[in-house]
C-alpha cells in the first residue's frame, strides 16, 4: 500500500489565501478487487475499518477486506484515510469557466486503474505538531494567533510536506506520498463534472473564502472594516461526494509535481 498527501490545486481553487499552504493524505490500495472500484459514489460501507480497530497499520487481511469509502487510520496521530474508487475523469476547465486561466486547458481524460486512499480532512496542526515532538518534523509553523488544534497547519514549504509524509512512512511502515495533481482533482471532483463539487457557482457556504463568508471574522481594529480571512477548522462546511472535506477553498495544498 502505498500513501499520498492531499493537497489542493489551484486550477479548481477560488481562495484568497495563497500565502498559506499545507498538506493532506492519501493511500494506494492494490487489493480491492477490479469490480469494487467504480467510479461513481458507493454507499458508505458498514465495514469503516477505523471504528473497528485499534489505531495502527493495516493487516493484509484488512487491506484485502477493505472497500471504496471505508476509513481507516493506521496510527493514533496519524490522518483519517478514506478509500477512493478506481475510474477515470475529464481533468482541466472547460472552455469559457468563470475564473479559469490557459493553465487548466486543453481538457484531457485521466484514468486510475486501482482505487487509492486520500485524507477525509486537511492534516490539521494537531497531526504536524505530533510529527514535531517525535522530530519527524523540522519545522513548527505559526498558527498566526488562529489557533492550532483541528484547524490545517499553515506556511509550510513543499520540502516541510516531503518530511511530514516520509515521517508517517516510517512510522507505518506503508509508502506515504503527496497526491499528483491529477489524483488531486480527481477527488476534488468525486464523480462531478461542474466547476465546483456542488455546481458551476461558488457558494460561500460550502467553502471559507472571503469576503462572502460569514464566519470570516472581522478585525478588531477600528479602522479596517473589511473582513480578515484566517483558516477554519477542517471539519467546518459539508464534505463532497466521497466524503473529503475542505476540497475547495479555506487553504492551498502541496501536490507531488508542483
Amino acid at each position: 500500500m502505498s500513501t499520498a498527501v492531499r493537497s489542493k490545486i489551484i486550477a479548481i481553487v477560488t481562495t484568497i489565501l495563497a500565502a498559506l499552504t499545507q498538506p493532506s493524505l492519501a493511500q494506494s490500495v492494490r487489493k480491492i478487487p477490479p469490480d469494487a472500484a467504480e467510479l461513481h459514489l458507493q454507499p458508505p460501507s458498514a465495514n469503516i475499518v477505523s471504528e473497528l480497530r485499534f489505531a495502527r497499520p493495516l493487516s493484509r487481511n484488512e487491506e484485502s477486506a477493505i472497500r471504496p469509502m471505508d476509513h481507516f487510520k493506521e496510527c493514533e496521530d496519524c490522518p483519517e484515510m478514506v478509500v477512493v474508487p478506481a475510474g477515470q475523469f475529464i481533468m482541466g476547465a472547460a472552455d469559457g469557466e468563470p475564473d479559469n486561466s490557459s493553465d487548466e486547458r486543453p481538457q484531457h481524460r485521466v484514468s486510475f486503474a486501482r482505487p487509492f486512499s486520500v485524507g477525509r480532512f486537511p492534516v490539521t496542526f494537531n497531526e504536524w505538531d505530533a510529527c514535531v515532538a517525535a522530530r519527524g518534523c523540522s519545522y513548527r509553523p505559526s498558527d498566526k494567533g488562529w489557533g492550532r488544534g483541528t484547524r490545517p497547519v499553515i506556511d509550510i514549504l513543499w520540502d516541510d510536506a516531503k518530511e511530514y509524509v516520509a515521517w508517517l512512512s516510517r512510522i507505518t511502515g506503508r509508502s506515504y506520498r503527496l497526491l499528483s495533481e491529477s489524483e488531486r482533482e480527481y477527488v476534488t471532483r468525486a464523480g462531478t463534472t461542474t466547476a465546483y463539487w456542488w455546481g458551476d457557482t461558488f457558494d460561500p457556504t460550502r467553502a471559507n473564502c472571503a469576503p462572502d463568508n460569514r464566519e470570516l471574522f472581522s478585525a478588531s481594529t477600528s479602522d479596517l472594516r473589511q473582513p480578515v480571512a484566517r483558516a477554519l477548522p477542517v471539519h467546518s462546511f459539508d464534505p463532497n461526494p466521497w466524503g473529503l472535506y475542505q476540497v475547495h477553498g479555506n487553504v492551498y495544498d502541496w501536490v507531488e509535481d508542483c
